[in-house]
């Protein structure tokens, strides 16, 4: 049964953020400073400064578009007819390479690679929420970002089918 984009979206922002506190107790993720869903067409990376003793970055979801699905347009029908949406599942952290202080020392390697172990474990949590929390859900893609503006992370996108 299809729901509603909006159903969909809190669902998965609720699926998120309780992912992402489970692995927080278990050690195996840091916290976020918020997470939310977010409007629009991309996301404001306001929150990779520290804002408390462990907690630095943003999670989110979003609606990316939507479309009906193919067999709509052959069959000459529109209304009524369930919707195919694009989410997106995302996570941005703290990067050690914020180049706001060029006279500051630079990253280790052990600093880069704690990078790449978090960015691993949040993909887990992103192939979770895509794969695990919607019915029907389709993971299409995850794709890495950053470091930029002192945030890196990554972003899984998948499709449902929605009610209007």
């Amino acid at each position: 049964m299809a729901h509603s984009c909006e159903a969909i979206l809190l669902e998965l922002q609720e699926c998120l953020c309780a992912r992402i506190s489970e692995q927080a107790l278990l050690g195996e993720a840091k916290p976020v400073c918020i997470c939310t869903v977010v409007a629009g067409d991309s996301v404001p990376l306001d929150y990779c400064g520290s804002c408390d003793d462990d907690a630095c970055g943003i999670a989110w979801t979003r609606l990316v578009n939507v479309s009906p699905p193919m067999e709509a347009f052959h069959e000459g029908r529109h209304c009524d007819q369930p919707v195919q949406a694009t989410f997106e599942a995302g996570i941005a952290r703290c990067s050690i390479t914020d180049m706001s202080d060029p006279d500051g020392p630079l990253p280790t390697a052990d600093m880069h690679l704690q990078e790449v172990l978090q960015q691993m474990d949040d993909l887990k949590i992103l192939r979770y929420v895509a794969t695990c929390c919607i019915k029907g859900a389709a993971l299409e893609s995850y794709e890495p970002f950053g470091p930029e503006g002192g945030c890196y992370g990554g972003i899984a996108t998948f499709t449902v089918n929605v009610l209007h």
